[in-house]
């Protein structure tokens, strides 16, 4: 370049002198040596403009006219100040003055922008003679854009660094390890600021023993060339203590090297690696106390394992060598009874026909089959179309159990017996009785059947004798039973009273077994004939009642340790299948697993509590004046909140009259309703659910519809017992609709079913009828039930 600059000016000063002299040359030689200048002045790559000292054009030399903003003739005698961008006439002013009194070559960059279109040119300026500058001008338009784009590619690489998760350090090795990068995480996790850091060394940044500490390392890895990774502990300037994984390597170009660092802050990870440690350490005590053991069936290798390996050891009848079993020696070592069942519950699973096996077993390798075990196993992960790969579950030793249910079994027989023996003395003593404590509190009595007795409504258990039936502050005069209490003998006395009725009251002492001389409590008999036979009905109604209330309790219990336990197995399990895993769509599988069983067990105890109170009468029934509108907004916009995850379903209250204030429970009717809405939440993936009401001659007709899947109509028998769920893999207890159906029999109704609405289901209806009351114009409610795609209509009986 500086060739092409120099040229230039030799000839155009050989230009000068020969036009200034004046002296004879020959015609032919003049001529020569312009055409000669003039191809030297054509080979230079650059415009040349010839200015003057006021900065006006007096020739253009390799002219483009793409390039000039006007044709070469306009711009002879144009000042430069005119034809630069404004923002660059100043610089570009002050180099020419300097070139006109200086004989350096001045440069500068600047811009002249042509019908709309800037160019960028780099100038150089240089004096050829007094008041004459040379001002060769090249394009550097196109290094000016890789230039920019080469400042924005750093830009956007400096931005990615700085905004990277982790802290990123850079160091420059050729200069004293002195830091030169230091991104926000770095700022945010070490707790030093980039002015802190940035142009200083470790013994600077540290003192001298840390710092010292991390130049050996890094001059280790510089010298070896290798990649550099531990875990350390990082010390914050507040005093924080943070255990980090640290990598380095070194990175160079072909003139220039780099020592890059990144920390991975884990401190968070080991404590809560900690705790998941902790959690396994509980969940493999709750195993061992339970002596349960988690199992893993790959189906793809057919091997099943069990996870802890103690609990083979605690049990007889497994083989302690071996780490894992396939399927079909595992049905061979399980009693000939139950091989062919579960043959073919194995083989259901393995092909995908069912997903859930619970089932009682009775196991042994070595053939003796004197422990049960309690097996639950669920698919755990399937391939793409749907073939199961894994099946996980526990097996727990359930022989205690069997020998506490076989004992249990005899012991209510014997005391059915007794209850009978009991129950037939009762029955044929013709007593009315009434057993109190010491202190005259009524344990028990059957003197409220022993209508003859005029005082018999006043004794209740829990209550005090004297208190209740005599209504004193004090033990009667004469009273048999403190005088029992005090001779520790039967003492009897008799009673007539204003009507003529007599009874005979017996006072018999009861004496603790263990101390004879301790009396736990009197036995008062109230002796009549007639009364005998009232009290021996009365006790066979009571074994009645005792032996609905022990199977309906049975019953009860049976369904609440399967629906219990086994959301619970699902959380021990997969928490254990967390903590053993390092895949983090397993992981994520895994959570997601435990927290649906952690809402359905949540679920299903407040269904539960929900029907203990209905049950137990203790659900109250509120009539008041009720805005059915107001209500069903309000329901609107609750759900509205829960769907908000869920941007493909939409919940409108759609139907209403303009005003609708009627009597009715108000709490019962949305508890109804609400179950509609949450059942068509859980069957409806994307579409509407909409729910109102209408007026119809006989009250109102409510609503709710939804673009589910439905029920089928053989399903639809089944939807009102407890603990049925058409789907068991939707969360639910399976409680909600009966807990509905018991309310709603409250009420007085009865359960029938509607058809199904096309394209739509119809997810619930509930009738307000009005019926008359006493002394009153406002209707009252009854209420007409109608449930998804079984839909099944509560009327009134």
């Amino acid at each position: 370049m500086w060739g092409y600059i120099i040229a230039g000016v030799v000839i155009l000063g050989n230009l000068v002198f020969f036009f200034s002299r004046r002296r004879k040359i020959s015609i032919p030689r003049e001529n020569m040596e312009n055409i000669m200048a003039e191809k030297v002045i054509a080979s230079v790559p650059d415009m040349i403009f010839m200015v003057d000292n006021q900065f006006n054009i007096q020739k253009i030399y390799n002219a483009d006219p793409v390039k000039l903003s006007l044709p070469v003739e306009a711009l002879i005698g144009r000042n430069l100040k005119d034809c630069v961008d404004p923002p660059f006439v100043d610089i570009v002013i002050s180099n020419l003055r300097e070139a006109l009194i200086s004989d350096k070559v001045y440069e500068v960059e600047y811009t002249v922008s042509v019908h709309g279109k800037i160019t960028y040119y780099e100038g150089r300026f240089k004096r050829v003679q007094e008041n004459l500058v040379a001002c060769f001008e090249r394009d550097i338009t196109g290094r000016k854009k890789n230039e920019v784009a080469i400042k924005q590619n750093q830009r956007l690489l400096n931005a990615v660094l700085d905004n990277m998760p982790m802290p990123l350090i850079i160091k420059d090795i050729d200069d004293d390890l002195k830091y030169v990068f230091w991104n926000k995480q770095c700022e945010l996790q070490g707790g030093y600021s980039r002015e802190e850091i940035i142009g200083k060394t470790d013994i600077e940044v540290y003192g001298k023993e840390r710092g010292e500490h991390y130049r050996d390392v890094d001059f280790k890895i510089i010298e070896e060339g290798n990649s550099y990774q531990v875990q350390e502990v990082y010390e914050t300037p507040d005093g924080g203590r943070h255990v980090s994984i640290v990598n380095k390597n070194v990175v160079s170009n072909d003139v220039h090297h780099w020592l890059l660092a990144t920390r991975w802050d884990i401190t968070d990870l080991i404590r809560i690696q900690e705790q998941l440690q902790e959690v396994n350490q509980q969940l493999r005590m709750a195993f061992s106390v339970t002596n349960t053991v988690p199992m893993v069936w790959d189906l793809e290798e057919d091997l099943i394992r069990f996870k802890y390996p103690e609990f083979k050891v605690g049990n007889k009848g497994f083989c302690k060598e071996r780490d894992g079993q396939s399927s079909l020696e595992a049905v061979g070592n399980m009693h000939p009874d139950d091989r062919e069942v579960m043959s073919q519950l194995f083989a259901d699973i393995k092909a995908g026909k069912i997903d859930n096996l619970h089932r009682e077993i009775r196991y042994d390798v070595l053939g003796l089959y004197e422990d049960y075990y309690d097996l639950y196993l669920t698919v755990e992960k399937k391939d793409i179309i749907g073939k199961p790969l894994r099946v996980v579950g526990t097996l727990r030793n359930i022989t205690e159990s069997k020998l506490y249910e076989k004992t249990l079994m005899e012991a209510k027989q014997n005391v059915e017996k007794i209850q009978e023996i009991n129950q037939l003395i009762l029955d044929h003593s013709n007593n009315g009785l009434v057993y109190l404590h010491p202190d005259y509190m009524i344990e028990w009595e059957n003197l409220a059947q022993y209508s003859e007795h005029p005082l018999a409504g006043r004794y209740k258990a829990g209550l005090c004798c004297y208190k209740s039936v005599m209504h004193r502050d004090a033990p009667c005069p004469g009273c048999v039973m403190q005088k029992a209490l005090e001779t520790g003998k039967r003492e009897m006395k008799e009673v007539t009273f204003d009507d003529g009725f007599t009874v005979e009251i017996t006072a018999t002492p009861v004496y603790d077994i263990k101390n004879e001389r301790q009396i736990r409590g009197v036995v008062l008999k109230y002796e009549d004939v007639s009364e005998r036979t009232r009290v021996a009905n009365e006790w066979k109604r009571a074994k009645e009642a005792a032996e609905m209330s022990d199977r309906l309790k049975s019953m009860f219990l049976s369904n609440m340790s399967h629906e219990i336990r086994t959301p619970l197995n699902a959380i021990v399990g997969f928490s254990e299948l967390l903590v053993n895993t390092d895949d983090p769509k397993d992981k994520e599988e895994y959570m997601a697993i435990i927290n649906r069983n952690n809402e359905l067990l949540l679920q299903l105890i407040s269904d539960i509590l929900d029907l203990s109170k209905i049950e137990a009468g203790t659900l109250e029934f509120i009539y008041d004046m009720v805005d059915i509108n107001e209500m069903l907004r309000g329901l609107e916009m609750s759900y509205r909140q829960k769907i908000a995850k869920h941007p493909g379903i939409d919940i409108s209250f759609t139907s209403h009259v303009n005003e609708c204030v009627v009597y009715t429970e108000k709490n019962r009717v949305m508890q109804v309703i609400s179950n509609f809405l949450n059942n068509a939440l859980k069957f409806t993936s994307e579409g509407h659910i909409h729910f109102g009401y209408e007026e119809q001659a006989n009250g109102l007709r409510f609503f709710v519809s939804d673009t589910g899947k439905g029920i089928p109509s053989e399903k639809q028998a089944e939807i009102f017992k407890r603990f049925v769920k058409l789907d068991s893999f939707t969360n639910g207890t399976g409680l909600g609709l009966a807990i509905c159906q018991t309310i709603v029999r409250k009420l007085g109704v009865r359960s029938g079913f509607f058809p199904r609405k096309a394209k739509e289901v119809l997810s619930g209806l509930l009738y307000l009828l009005g019926r008359e009351t006493v002394n009153s114009d406002v209707p009252k409610i009854s209420y007409v039930l109608s449930l998804r795609d079984r839909f099944s209509l509560l009327s009134r009986i």
